[in-house]
C-alpha cells in the first residue's frame, strides 16, 4: 500500500507538520473551521485554508485582472457599498498607485451624473 501524501496550500507536508498545524489552529475543531480537506483522485489529501477574502483583496484583484472598476460594478459584483473608502485605504495604507478618473453619463431621467472610474498603475 502506498504512503498517503498530504498537501497543505500546495506544499507537501508530513504527519508531524500536519499535527503542528492543527495545534497552531487551536485544535481539531478550529482546524475544521479554517481548513478544507479533500481526498483527490491519486490518494492525496489536499488541504487549503478557507479564509474570507477582504474587500481590499477583491478590489485589488479586480483592478489587476480587469484594469478598472466603478462603484456600481463594485456594488453589483462584490456587494461593496463604499468603494471610495476601500480605494482610499489601498492608496494611503498600502501605498498603491490607484488612479481616479472622473466620468459622466446620462441617467434614465436624461440628467448628467458623475462618477469615478478607478484603475491601478503598477
Amino acid at each position: 500500500m502506498e504512503k498517503q501524501r498530504i498537501l497543505l496550500n500546495g506544499k507537501e507536508i508530513g504527519n508531524k507538520e500536519l499535527a503542528n498545524y492543527i495545534a497552531n489552529c487551536g485544535g481539531t475543531d478550529k482546524f475544521k473551521e479554517k481548513v478544507k480537506l479533500e481526498l483527490n483522485y491519486n490518494n492525496t489529501f489536499v488541504a487549503y485554508e478557507t479564509r474570507r477574502i477582504t474587500q481590499w483583496e477583491r478590489v485589488l484583484r479586480h483592478l489587476r485582472d480587469f484594469g478598472e472598476l466603478t462603484s456600481f460594478e463594485a456594488f453589483e459584483d462584490y456587494g461593496i457599498t463604499r468603494l471610495s473608502a476601500v480605494i482610499y485605504d489601498l492608496k494611503h495604507k498600502k501605498k498603491l498607485n490607484i488612479i481616479s478618473e472622473k466620468k459622466q453619463h446620462i441617467n434614465r431621467y436624461n440628467e448628467i451624473v458623475y462618477f469615478a472610474k478607478y484603475s491601478i498603475e503598477e
